[in-house]
């Protein structure tokens, strides 16, 4: 969210946040002041885009929220859908935190930060619980991870051929 403040005083006009629910998600990480701190920004709670406006580029959107349907004249949209972890698959085969992102490091009782609770399984992104859930830090997670597990595989097979 600084970096969407730094953007509005440097560039925008203006900054509308809309919420769709009730001081949660994006917002309630803005509850600490920044805002306020740009005088150009409003939040509003409670509502939802229900059209897009434009041929070519995007000229507007409607919102619907408490008040009814409110048209909103706006170049740029920046759309946050949150993060709910798509780990279901897993059946158990990792540890798991109570949202349901998986576990790993030492909290999963693993000798690599990235490493799950099950040898030779990792977790980078946004599925890992603690991450920062921004996609140049699941990059670079990733770039670690490769080097881990090709030691890992590397690893199982010099086992395979001592056995």
């Amino acid at each position: 969210m600084l970096v969407l403040s730094l953007i509005v005083k440097a560039a925008a006009p203006r900054c509308s946040v809309k919420e769709r629910r009730a001081r949660t998600g994006v917002v309630r990480l803005w509850n600490d002041g920044r805002p306020r701190q740009v005088p150009r920004c409003t939040i509003q709670y409670e509502s939802e885009v229900a059209a897009l406006h434009g041929d070519d580029r995007l000229t507007g959107v409607t919102l619907v929220g408490p008040d009814g349907e409110t048209e909103l004249d706006t170049k740029g949209l920046f759309i946050m859908i949150g993060a709910a972890p798509n780990t279901g698959w897993l059946n158990d085969m990792a540890k798991l935190d109570e949202r349901g992102f998986v576990v790993t490091g030492e909290a999963a009782g693993a000798a690599s930060q990235y490493e799950t609770s099950r040898p030779g399984i990792y977790a980078i992104g946004d599925v890992r619980s603690g991450s920062v859930k921004r996609v140049a830090s699941a990059v670079g997670e990733g770039s670690v991870v490769i080097s881990a597990a090709c030691n890992h595989v590397a690893a199982q097979l010099d086992k395979e051929d001592r056995d």
